[in-house]
């Protein structure tokens, strides 16, 4: 009975701390999850490419060893009318110190069989160095007032009228950083991520939260009969409320994604 009433507890904590958790908290959540998923998609894919005959236990090493992962916390949402005498670099800090950041690649990936054509959009990462800032000295002066028109052109969203700052840490391929992030939301939910480490090179974090990461490859052609890749979608299939078809369908506590199991229904090739 006592073993009962402690797994009862943690259940209803967990989820108090759903049910707890801000709109704009589950929109940064669920979009590093889909481009943490992008990438594990393309990199299985191009896996199964490269040798059809890969085991099931190999391309899950692969994908993991391979994996952009993520780790967030340290949540604030607001106002940015309450902010607006704040100085913008120390109430969002931006990084101009030399070290790499993470370059990411919107990846087409185009497959044709028989009658069968598909495509999907997947994301390949790389280390690399970081864009030099223009005009820090300057900028660092800025209010948040201040820099609003100027996030407002950057960004393509105006007004910007909420933001959602949060730490970081990515890691990708035995390597990590940490450092601050933060959203900005528009008048009608519009999304603007300023994310110095990850978001740049035409910020596919917005990308990922506007667009489906579906691997529509793998279920509609022979790629998807490739054991190791069934196994690799079956083991990551998701169902809920949320979820809706051609998207992937992401666990905004923990960051993990996986396939629509409605999707994987009567979709073998």
């Amino acid at each position: 009975m006592r073993h009962f009433v402690f797994t009862f507890c943690l259940l209803c904590l967990s989820i108090t701390a759903v049910a707890q958790m801000s709109h704009e908290e589950a929109v940064v959540r669920n979009t590093y999850a889909k481009l943490s998923y992008a990438v594990d998609i393309e990199t299985a894919y191009r896996a199964a490419l490269t040798e059809p005959n890969i085991t099931p236990t190999d391309l899950a090493k692969v994908v993991a060893q391979q994996g952009l992962r993520f780790k967030l916390s340290g949540f604030t949402v607001g106002n940015l009318s309450d902010v607006l005498d704040s100085n913008f670099r120390v109430r969002f800090p931006q990084y101009d110190d030399g070290q790499e950041v993470i370059h990411t690649t919107v990846q087409t990936e185009n497959f044709g069989e028989g009658k069968t054509t598909a495509s999907m959009e997947t994301l390949a990462v790389k280390w690399g160095p970081g864009a030099t800032l223009t005009g820090a000295g300057e900028l660092s002066e800025y209010s948040v007032e201040k820099m609003i028109p100027i996030l407002q052109s950057e960004l393509g969203v105006s007004p910007l009228l909420r933001y959602c700052s949060f730490n970081v840490t990515a890691s990708f391929a035995g390597r990590s950083r940490t450092y601050q992030a933060a959203f900005f939301f528009g008048e009608h939910g519009q999304v603007a991520p300023l994310d110095p480490i990850v978001g740049g090179d035409g910020n596919h974090l917005e990308y990922f939260s506007l667009h489906p990461v579906f691997p529509s490859v793998f279920l509609q052609t022979t790629v998807g009969a490739n054991p190791a890749v069934r196994s690799f979608l079956t083991a990551n299939q998701r169902s809920g409320p949320s979820c809706k078809s051609g998207d992937a369908c992401c666990d905004a506590k923990t960051l993990q994604c996986g396939v629509f199991s409605a999707d994987l229904e009567g979709r073998h090739p």
